[in-house]
């Protein structure tokens, strides 16, 4: 009788340690609900941010500690190494789950209302992921969005080119109009120079020699 009292007394107090480590849990994620809140909402966003964590934290860390320990001296006889990998799997799958739900409806229940909260404890995680993302300043982008602003960048850009081309252009036509008069000037021989179209070489080559006596 003594053995099954211990037993009962035992397991009493593990359910005690679950249901405070459940409640500590609870609160922590109301905090971070609270945080997500203020985030989305932009009221005080790095005091509320900062608060929920330090509370949080704190909070976990008092009241995960007996139960830790309470696991850790029930499991002492037996070692992980002989475990394998499906069983470390699925250790803890309960208190994943309740804490998963709560912290899905919970959230969900501070930025949707009270409707949503059971929906929010079985609903995907991208919105949440996006929602993070838009609390910093990371809005996701459809694809139509996307394609509409491909769309404008090309269009900016084709203007752009236009307008080099027409410069270029005009820089042709500039530059050939200041060349245009200077071209005559180009020839070699010019009409002012010195010596006649014909060359003087050749005149004296064809020239007979005359001998003075």
């Amino acid at each position: 009788m003594s053995s099954l009292a211990a037993c009962n007394v035992q397991s009493l107090h593990a359910t005690s340690l679950f249901a405070v480590s459940i409640l500590a849990r609870l609160f922590a994620y109301l905090l971070a609900g609270a945080s997500v809140f203020a985030i989305t909402a932009k009221l005080n966003t790095g005091l509320h941010t900062l608060s929920a964590g330090i509370n949080g934290g704190g909070r976990a860390a008092n009241q995960f500690k007996p139960y830790a320990n309470f696991r850790k001296e029930g499991s002492s006889g037996s070692s992980l190494e002989n475990l394998k990998l499906s069983e470390i799997r699925s250790d803890r799958l309960l208190d994943s789950g309740v804490s998963g739900l709560i912290t899905g409806g919970t959230l969900r229940g501070f930025t949707g209302g009270i409707r949503s909260i059971s929906p929010g404890a079985v609903s995907d995680v991208s919105e949440w992921a996006e929602r993070l993302l838009q609390a910093i300043g990371i809005k996701p982008l459809s694809d139509a969005v996307y394609l509409a602003s491909l769309k404008k960048q090309r269009t900016i850009h084709s203007k752009r080119i236009a307008e080099l081309e027409d410069e270029i252009k005009q820089e042709i036509i500039v530059g050939a109009f200041k060349v245009g008069p200077n071209v005559k000037n180009l020839n070699p021989v010019k009409e002012s120079s010195p010596f006649p179209s014909r060359s003087w070489k050749m005149r004296i080559l064809q020239a007979k020699p005359v001998f003075i006596l």
